[in-house]
């Protein structure tokens, strides 16, 4: 059983530098405890820490600080929930919290917020592009939606909780092999029901509120998404039909956890974020993949625009241009939609990028 994360959502009483600290230290400690009880029966690929936005008044770049470095002293430097406002989006303030180590959001409640959201993207791009796989663009509302998955991790609620999410792309795919989408079925509702299961665990470990479980099919490199996506289709991602194979998967595992009666939090829809998908990384390479399959690929999959790396100049009108439309695909769902395009400078359609630790990754043409 793979758990791809467990996300300890945080409710700090004061942001106060000092209690913050304390309080972190307290928490991670009683996580790594109780992750340690199961890590026989169970990897934990990632553990995270998830919190609500710092209220008016607080130094956030000095809590982001405070709350990275206090978690990663203890091994745990995935650290989420800080948001900032698409309206007059200040390039140099998501600069600083993103090079303090935290993920960050931008709430983007309003299509015309599109052009502000581009020239800081492409800003921070000419700063240092790496950075940008840590920030996400919701093209809507946040209000109340609550995921383990970063950089949208944000802890809506009033008290602490844990949610966890899967990596199981390659238990479906054999099971799709061997006895088709019956077997696929069967395959998905035992491991998101195991998955609960320790997700319930650790929370009573942890004597938090268990949040759920996000089920989307997410990749790791060669747990691969997009694999999956092909061998339904038959055709390689993103030809003519991939966006029926990702509508059918998304419907199948939905009909199963539903089925399964787990309780659910976040996404739950399959993710294709390039630059975490060794078969998207290759469909890039080949020349097969542009954002504008990605966008169209947005309307099955909740991060159809996902980790793509285009060339930085000139990219403004181009990514402002995206932002609109997988803003208005996201008022057409309703559903919450995260965005994560990394403008890069001195680059072309067919180059490759160091990308941190996500390795080489294509450049892709819009």
């Amino acid at each position: 059983m793979k758990l791809r994360s467990v996300t300890l959502y945080l409710s700090p009483k004061s942001w106060d530098t000092g209690y913050l600290k304390n309080y972190v230290e307290s928490m991670v400690s009683s996580l790594n405890e109780a992750v340690e009880t199961v890590k026989s029966d169970v990897d934990v690929w990632s553990l995270r820490l998830s919190t609500p936005p710092p209220p008016s008044g607080v130094d956030v770049i000095k809590a982001a600080e405070t709350i990275y470095e206090t978690s990663a002293d203890l091994g745990v430097n995935l650290v989420s929930g800080f948001t900032l406002d698409a309206e007059g989006l200040d390039p140099d303030l998501l600069t600083r919290l993103l090079e303090s180590g935290v993920y960050v959001s931008v709430e983007m409640n309003r299509g015309d917020y599109s052009r502000n959201v581009s020239r800081a993207l492409v800003e921070v791009a000419y700063k240092n592009p790496v950075l940008l796989a840590d920030v996400a663009v919701i093209p809507g509302d946040l209000k109340g939606f609550l995921t383990p998955y970063f950089p949208l991790s944000v802890n809506t609620n009033p008290v602490e909780g844990l949610a966890v999410a899967l990596l199981y792309p390659m238990d479906l795919l054999n099971a799709y092999e061997k006895d088709g989408w019956s077997g696929l079925a069967k395959e998905a509702s035992r491991i998101i029901s195991e998955g609960e299961m320790w997700g319930r665990k650790l929370s009573s470990s942890l004597k938090v509120e268990f949040y759920g479980v996000d089920h989307s099919i997410s990749p790791w490199m060669e747990e691969s998404s997009a694999r999956l996506v092909e061998a339904v289709s038959g055709v390689p991602i993103p030809e003519l039909g991939s966006v029926a194979a990702v509508a059918k998967l998304n419907r199948v595992v939905q009909d199963a956890a539903s089925k399964a009666g787990v309780k659910e939090t976040g996404f739950c829809e399959l993710m294709l974020p390039v630059a975490e998908d060794d078969i998207l990384k290759l469909r890039g390479r080949e020349g097969r993949l542009r954002l504008r399959d990605l966008v169209a690929l947005s309307t099955v999959c909740v991060a159809g625009v996902d980790m793509a790396v285009v060339p930085a100049d000139d990219a403004i009108p181009a990514v402002e241009k995206l932002m609109e439309d997988v803003y208005q695909v996201s008022m057409f769902k309703r559903r919450v939609l995260g965005v994560r395009v990394i403008p890069y400078p001195g680059v072309e359609p067919g180059d490759n990028v160091r990308l941190g630790f996500f390795g080489e990754v294509p450049v892709i043409p819009p």
